[in-house]
């Protein structure tokens, strides 16, 4: 629970104005690196790809979305 806390409390304090998100896209790549390959598109979105040991045609995927630009602590 305490990790889940400072990492809320990290994305809310980093600065993220639309049309300038890079101080929360670096906080949030660093909580995704660990789980897996990180890829970046030309709009800034960051993509955490983690292959199951198992994958196949069968595997499901999932997806979890957000914007970077709306983590704003009040």
């Amino acid at each position: 629970m305490e990790e889940t806390l400072q990492m809320l409390k990290d994305l809310t304090d980093a600065s993220g104005v639309p049309g300038q998100e890079g101080p929360v896209r670096e906080v949030m790549a660093r909580y995704l690196a660990p789980l897996g390959e990180l890829q970046y598109d030309n709009l800034g979105s960051i993509v955490a790809v983690s292959r199951g040991k198992h994958a196949g045609d069968d595997a499901p995927s999932v997806l979890v979305a957000g914007h970077l630009d709306e983590v704003d602590r009040r």
